[in-house]
């Protein structure tokens, strides 16, 4: 019996070594096709200055969004930095992450694609977390009718945000959020203790050609 227990737990550890960084190769090949759907739909109101003016590109897939009187959003997704000189970063794995109150009740999933306009929207971002006003305009963009805001009053004009939902939802109003590195992500998709500093400089970063595919996307924008 021992024995036995000692071979499921081998086996469990072995499957757990074999399968690091598959769900995040997923994740980085969804979001690509949520990028080139949302930003290349002429609805979506994305115009091609924005998109090449953006400091940084944030793609959620299927971002939770649910309520009973008190409500929150919740994603996982991946994120670019462009540096000095127009190269993209490879992908860093972020999450968002907000709260929501009033009369509301449902639930919804929807296709986030966020962008950084300028150097003072990703404040926050070295040290893993980036605060954003998230608001009605979450709302809006769930619609997948048009281009909205984030609208904490500082970062309205920083920060755009394009989407496409599915679902039920009524009356929400998102008063808060976050966006945070997602380290453990990073750890397994890169297979090294890599942090957002080594990403952005390149540094101990194992060629992955779902990060090809991704920065070839952006390129193509």
């Amino acid at each position: 019996m021992k024995k036995l227990s000692m071979l499921l737990l081998s086996t469990l550890f072995l499957a757990s070594i074999l399968n690091a960084g598959y769900n995040q190769e997923r994740k980085v090949l969804t979001s690509i096709k949520v990028l080139q759907d949302i930003v290349k739909a002429p609805k979506m109101g994305a115009t091609q200055k924005m998109l090449q003016n953006a400091k940084a590109i944030a793609v959620f897939p299927n971002t939770m969004k649910s309520a009973f009187l008190i409500g929150g959003i919740m994603g996982s997704g991946v994120m670019s930095v462009r540096d000095e000189n127009g190269k993209w970063s490879e992908p860093i794995f972020v999450k968002l992450r907000g709260l929501s109150a009033g009369l509301q009740i449902g639930f919804k999933a929807t296709d986030i694609v966020m962008l950084f306009k300028t150097d003072r929207s990703l404040d926050g971002l070295a040290n893993g977390e980036v605060t954003l006003g998230v608001d009605a305009g979450v709302v809006a963009l769930a619609r997948g009718t048009k281009q909205t805001a984030q609208t904490d009053g500082k970062l309205a004009a920083n920060i755009r945000s394009f989407g496409r939902s599915s679902g039920y939802y009524v009356g929400a109003s998102i008063s808060g959020g976050t966006l945070s590195v997602n380290d453990n992500d990073d750890f397994d998709y890169y297979d090294d203790l890599v942090y957002i500093d080594d990403i952005l400089a390149g540094d101990r970063i194992k060629d992955r050609p779902e990060s090809r595919k991704f920065e070839k996307a952006l390129n193509n924008l």
